[in-house]
């Protein structure tokens, strides 16, 4: 099989991939900084591995493959919608054949809300200008009647040469007499001039709220950045109070161990002062006190 029969995804497939993009609406930001291109690929790969974990998945898709069927149904989304407004801008009230709904489609429109409208060709805004203006000028031409003139004698001829106001005037009125447009012709362009109008509404507040959300990430980041300076200095305080109880506990340790060695050598004087004074016990006996902590030492005279 060719590689385009490879790619071929099945309608619970594309529906599947619309439901994790919808879980996942970071893919969908408009922002285009560094960190946010991290944070797409990141989820995309989450898209990619929870798709593919899917018992309806027939094949194992890459990322670079989700992306590409993403695009290709927003495109398609866009299309239906250009093909509506196309309908509402030129066709007007007319009857038109009605446009069966796709669950897929609304799907994606509900995924993707803020999917910028571009009118292409057939179908797109310079088209329907160039046609909604020879639709007015056809009408024009139609409309405009031109009346049978008398052509003037020699006489009359002199008398129009010497009336100048009389000429003026005649000048004046087909100068102020526009061409009249039909009813139909008027309200598309009407329509057409209100759509132009909202597209334009439509970016200014699409980028109103960009910067918005841009300087309200700014101002998180500032605010993370504050909090963990003061994480760290809290854990560098922390370690500190460590260190120093760590060299107190050791201080207090060999305090104790002085006293116990006081305390060992107090016993031992006051055993050889308790054997000082039994000594008029055994008078036969020369005693020396060569060692108290040997409890003295005995020799005979």
């Amino acid at each position: 099989m060719s590689n385009s029969s490879n790619m071929v995804y099945s309608d619970r497939e594309k529906m599947l991939l619309t439901t994790l993009v919808r879980e996942n609406p970071l893919v969908e930001d408009k922002r285009a900084d560094a960190a946010m291109i991290a944070d797409k690929k990141r989820a995309w790969d989450l898209i990619t591995r929870s798709f593919n974990s899917q018992p309806i998945v027939n094949r194992t898709r890459t990322s670079q493959q989700l992306r590409r069927l993403w695009i290709n149904l927003k495109h398609r989304k866009r299309k239906q919608t250009e093909a509506q407004l196309y309908e509402t801008l030129v066709i007007g009230d007319d009857p038109v054949t009605m446009v069966e709904s796709d669950p897929l489609l609304e799907l994606v429109s509900a995924t993707a809300p803020n999917m910028d409208i571009t009118m292409n060709s057939p179908s797109d805004s310079t088209h329907l200008f160039e046609k909604a203006g020879t639709t007015i000028k056809n009408e024009t031409y139609e409309e405009i009647h031109i009346e049978e003139c008398h052509l003037p004698s020699p006489s009359e001829e002199c008398m129009f040469n010497s009336n100048d106001e009389l000429s003026d005037t005649v000048k004046v009125k087909k100068a102020t007499n526009p061409p009249r447009l039909s009813p139909a012709a008027q309200g598309k362009a009407k329509r057409l001039t209100m759509a132009i109008h909202q597209q334009r509404e439509l970016h200014n507040f699409k980028k109103l709220i960009a910067e918005e959300e841009l300087l309200k990430i700014r101002e998180e980041r500032k605010v993370n950045m504050k909090i963990m300076d003061l994480k760290l200095q809290q854990a560098s305080h922390e370690v500190a109070t460590a260190l120093l109880k760590r060299k107190q506990a050791a201080a207090e340790a060999d305090l104790a161990a002085l006293k116990l060695e006081q305390f060992r050598r107090q016993l031992s004087l006051r055993g050889c002062l308790t054997w000082v004074k039994n000594i008029h016990v055994l008078p036969k006996y020369h005693f020396t006190t060569n060692d108290c902590e040997d409890n003295c030492s005995v020799k005979k005279p």
